[in-house]
């Protein structure tokens, strides 16, 4: 009887799970949620500041399925984990969520990583002063993978 109930709490817990997997993926591929993210700023930091940088990206580009038209673009990171990155004129915006794989970059060497997956150049690394982030959308490329990149500076107000 005890193993039964186990077995049936390890069933329930790996639904949970997978339920917020998919719901964490789900929150990923809409609209940011404004006043998750105002909690997330909250519990993070005090006195929150914004890091804002501005990119000109000259090219169709996705963020996991979302397609995003070429132009001028402001990057917010709201938290290290969690950016947006919108048009300058707000007509298009996408919620980016962030693993760190690096430490903090000059603003000279802040960037854009794209890479080039099935034919869709896809956004998978921001490069800022507040750290080298991948897209948790993206998967490293494995090693030998010949990965082409394409590579938009950021700039600093």
């Amino acid at each position: 009887m005890i193993r039964q109930v186990a077995v049936a709490l390890k069933k329930i817990l790996a639904l949970v799970f997978i339920g917020a997997l998919v719901a964490a993926a789900c929150a990923q591929e809409g609209q940011p949620d404004q006043q998750l993210l105002r909690g997330l700023m909250t519990q993070s930091h005090p006195n929150p500041a914004t890091m804002t940088a501005a990119a000109s990206i000259p090219f169709e580009f996705w963020i996991g399925t979302e397609k995003m038209p070429a132009g001028q673009y402001v990057l917010e990171i709201i938290v290290p984990s969690v950016a947006i990155l919108r048009t300058d004129d707000g007509k298009a915006q996408q919620e980016i969520f962030t693993l760190g794989i690096g430490g903090p970059v000059t603003q000279k060497d802040s960037r854009l990583i794209f890479e080039l997956r099935n034919e869709k150049l896809m956004l998978s690394e921001i490069w800022c002063v507040e750290g080298k982030r991948r897209l948790t959308s993206q998967t490293a490329p494995s090693a030998g993978d010949d990965v082409q990149t394409r590579v938009v500076s950021l700039s600093y107000p």
